[in-house]
C-alpha cells in the first residue's frame, strides 16, 4: 500500500473515532419542564402549562468530557419556532436553559448536538385558561358608585372613534 493510501485510511478512522467520541462525552442527566429557573434550579416543575403562566423553560443538565455547541429546538404545533445554541464546557456538571413566551397549543422541545441529532425530547400542552375562568365565581359589585358605572358600561354604546370616546369621559351637563 501507498504512503497516501495508508494515510487517508487513517485519517477516515481518526474522523469517524472522534465522532463517537463527542457523542459519547455528553450525557443529559436531567431535562425538566418548569415556569422559572432561581438560584441555578428549575422552579415549578411541570409537564403541563396554562395561557396564564408567563414563561416555559427548558432545563438541563449536562455531564460533559469535552467542549460542545448543543441546540434547543422548540416547535409549536409541530412547525419550528425558536432555536437557541450555546455551548457547554468540560464539566462533571453544567446546567442551562431555553425559554420561550406561553402560547397555547401543542408544543415539543428537543435538545440536539452539534452534528444535529437530538439527545433529548419532551412534548407538552399549553392550555387555555378559559375552562378556570369560566369556573371561578364573578366578583360582586361593592359600592353603588361602581353599580352606576357597571350599568352605564353595559348600555351605552361604545364610541367611532378616538374624539368620541375622549368626549365621552367628559362630565355631562344635566338639562333641566
Amino acid at each position: 500500500m501507498s504512503v497516501r493510501l495508508i494515510s487517508f485510511l487513517f485519517f477516515i478512522v481518526l474522523v469517524f473515532c472522534n465522532k463517537g467520541l463527542l457523542a459519547s462525552s455528553l450525557q443529559i442527566n436531567r431535562m425538566v419542564l418548569a415556569t422559572d429557573v432561581v438560584n441555578r434550579e428549575p422552579e415549578n416543575i411541570k409537564e403541563s402549562f396554562h395561557s396564564d403562566d408567563p414563561k416555559i423553560v427548558a432545563f438541563a443538565e449536562f455531564k460533559s468530557e469535552v467542549k460542545q455547541t448543543i441546540t434547543f429546538c422548540w416547535f409549536h404545533n409541530q412547525k419550528p419556532y425558536s432555536q437557541w445554541k450555546t455551548t457547554v464546557p468540560s464539566s462533571s456538571r453544567y446546567r442551562t436553559y431555553s425559554q420561550i413566551t406561553t402560547r397555547p397549543g401543542s408544543w415539543k422541545v428537543q435538545i440536539l448536538d452539534q452534528d444535529h441529532n437530538v439527545l433529548k425530547e419532551q412534548s407538552f400542552d399549553v392550555l387555555e385558561n378559559s375552562q378556570s375562568e369560566s369556573t371561578g365565581a364573578s366578583k360582586a359589585v361593592s359600592s353603588p358608585s361602581s353599580s352606576k358605572i357597571v350599568e352605564k358600561i353595559k348600555t351605552q354604546r361604545v364610541p367611532s372613534g378616538i374624539k368620541e370616546a375622549l368626549r365621552s369621559l367628559e362630565p355631562q351637563r344635566e338639562s333641566k
